[in-house]
């Protein structure tokens, strides 16, 4: 029988450090956050650190972005607050006889 404990494991994923920045054995940088309790992975598309922090901050604000945006919709305060109104919707006429 081997000894497995010298074997060191193959690790795919590096840690940066920057949160939400994880690097991939090829090299390439990936964005890692949760959204509506769901892991979100996404590639940025190179390999250099500087231009992966600057496509994870802006990965992070469209996140942001969207999630309050699900928030406000789903508690109906983004029609108040965007003062959005449809217009077009005819208003309902009750006869009362």
């Amino acid at each position: 029988m081997k000894n497995n404990a010298n074997k060191i494991p193959n690790k795919s994923w590096e840690k940066t450090k920057v949160q939400y920045l994880v690097r991939h054995k090829s090299g390439r940088y990936y964005a890692r956050t949760f959204s509506n309790n769901k892991e979100v992975w996404k590639t940025l598309r190179t390999e250099h650190f500087s231009v992966a922090k600057a496509r994870l901050a802006e990965f992070l604000r469209e996140q942001r972005e969207k999630q309050s945006a699900t928030a406000n919709h789903s508690s109906g305060q983004d029609d108040v607050r965007s003062g959005a109104c449809d217009s077009s919707a005819k208003p309902s006429r009750r006869r009362d006889d």
